[in-house]
């Protein structure tokens, strides 16, 4: 295997992987400081190690020369662009102005031209980066066929050495400033760039050992080094932006409780919003518990780590505060061990949860009496028949109308009608069975139902009911009304033989029954009489 084409084929593996770094960052949308500059550094490390990949593979000397002078749209600017990256680094708010562009680039600029207008033994602005070269053939096992180019070296190009030494001398400087006044991950990634800034300053100052390059240039292998630790750092330690601090100060001044825990579920750490909202806990003690401090059992704790959610209630001076707790798992590693923690979100759900109550209350209730309505009294009604068949009970339905209550609304007034709605139903609940369904089943109509009863006693207390209600005067803006009502019971005294719709059909049937034979009475079907 010939080694240069083990060079070859690395730098361009190499710079595939540069190029589509380069794309990566010139695509990204996130406003990072210095992203775009990154972007370029890694963009001209990638056409330096591609076209050095095509000096050193190829044989011809034309080719040869052509393949350095395109590296040489990118070499001259390397420090440069370091440089702007340091300085960006150390003040992220500076604005560099044009005139210091211009002169920052302008010996970069120069080698570039010096080194395209290069010829053999030309004139001598053809000859002020390079005097001359010498192609030659390189012997010794597994080079056989390489032919290189060696180059004497002219005053441009120890200009640009000269110029690239005081640059990295600088960028040294200032990574190391930067490393200075940094802290925690900042600290750690400005010590990485200041040291190979400083390997990058000792490499260049090589230049001026010998007047002629070398044979087999290795630069192009660190500056690509360089340039995969830069963008390591970039998004490994988020170089350029404020993240860790702006994490820190969206943990701190969070509008929702945070609590950070360690894999034990001990309270490490908690923010403002969590300290108001566990106001007891401000200077927490060592080894508390997530549930000690939210008044969690161990099974809620269990399914909070298996599902990462759960919902809570507190209640302060009697205010009941929803909140739902969402669990993210912290994963950190050290010397290849893995340990976990966790960091609780509490969102205050309050709101939410109260309008949920109020909206659920407003789709079972009815509104006017704050009985169960018809939609919701088919769902229980339904569920508590399904249980009576199961469990082999029996049940009694109950359907009753106020008389002429047309009437009332003509002569007293609506107003009138719904305060009779209202004091009817007290009355009637009153009586009822708590164990019963008690719904409106629609207008001036309404419905119970009842399973497993004694079906002597419910007889005897809806005929009480209606006596009641017959004696009753309702009294509205000082008025008296006397209001009666019909009652229809159907059901059974042994177990279920019918369909719900049925009962509730012979019910109604049995209240047009005591309607059509005088009103204010209770009728029963045959199967309860």
């Amino acid at each position: 295997m010939r080694y240069d084409f083990v060079i070859a084929v690395s730098l361009f593996i190499i710079a595939a992987f540069l190029f589509v770094g380069a794309i990566y960052l010139f695509t990204r949308r996130e406003q990072l400081s210095g992203l775009k500059l990154t972007g370029i550094f890694v963009l001209a490390n990638a056409i330096y190690a591609a076209f050095y990949a095509g000096f050193v593979i190829n044989d011809f000397e034309i080719q040869k020369l052509w393949f350095n002078h395109i590296q040489h749209l990118s070499i001259p600017y390397l420090t440069t662009l370091w440089f702007l990256i340091s300085l960006r680094l150390l003040n992220r708010q500076r604005k560099i102005k044009i005139s210091f562009y211009i002169l920052l680039f302008f010996i970069p600029f120069l080698t570039m031209l010096t080194n395209f207008l290069y010829v053999s033994n030309g004139h001598w602005y053809q000859t002020l980066y390079y005097s001359s070269h010498i192609m030659s053939a390189y012997h010794g096992i597994h080079w056989e066929g390489f032919n290189f180019i060696v180059y004497d070296k002219a005053i441009m190009y120890y200009i640009q050495a000269g110029f690239n030494v005081c640059v990295l001398a600088l960028t040294t400087v200032n990574f190391y400033i930067s490393y200075r006044k940094s802290i925690f991950l900042a600290k750690s990634r400005s010590f990485i760039l200041f040291i190979i800034s400083f390997i990058g300053f000792g490499l260049i100052a090589t230049q001026f050992i010998s007047s002629k390059s070398s044979p087999i240039d290795s630069t192009p292998f660190f500056t690509s080094i360089f340039a995969f630790v830069l963008f390591f750092a970039l998004f490994h330690y988020e170089l350029f932006d404020l993240v860790p601090k702006a994490y820190q100060l969206i943990y701190e001044k969070s509008i929702s409780p945070i609590v950070i825990l360690d894999e034990a579920f001990t309270l490490v750490s908690m923010n403002e919003k969590a300290q108001e909202l566990f106001i007891n806990q401000k200077e927490y003690p060592h080894g508390l518990k997530l549930g000690d401090l939210c008044g969690m059992d161990k099974s809620v704790c269990e399914e909070l780590l298996k599902n990462h959610h759960h919902e809570i209630s507190f209640s302060f001076n009697e205010i009941t505060k929803y909140y739902s707790v969402e669990l993210q798992v912290l994963t950190n590693s050290y010397i290849g061990k893995i340990f976990n923690g966790y960091c609780a979100i509490f969102y205050d759900t309050t709101l939410q949860k109260e309008e949920f109550i109020k909206m659920e209350h407003m789709a079972s209730y009815d509104g006017l009496t704050n009985i169960y309505n018809r939609r919701y009294f088919y769902k229980l009604a339904t569920e508590a028949f399904d249980l009576a068949q199961i469990e082999h009970q029996n049940l009694v339905i109950v359907m009753f109308d106020l008389d002429d209550f047309k009437i009332v609304n003509d002569i007293y007034g609506h107003q009138a009608g719904d305060y009779v709605l209202e004091e009817m139903t007290l009355i009637v609940s009153k009586k009822l069975n708590s164990d019963g369904i008690f719904a409106r089943y629609g207008g001036e109509e309404f419905v119970y139902m009842q399973t497993n009863v004694k079906i002597h006693e419910i007889k005897k207390k809806i005929t009480d009911i209606c006596e009641t209600l017959s004696n009753h005067s309702f009294v509205y803006d000082k008025r008296k009304m006397k209001v009666t009502a019909s009652f229809g019971l159907s059901g059974t005294k042994k177990i279920i033989g019918k369909s719900l719709d049925t009962y509730i059909k012979e019910a109604d049937d049995m209240l047009y029954c005591a309607k059509g034979n005088g009103k204010n009475q209770v009728f029963f079907t045959k199967d309860i009489e």
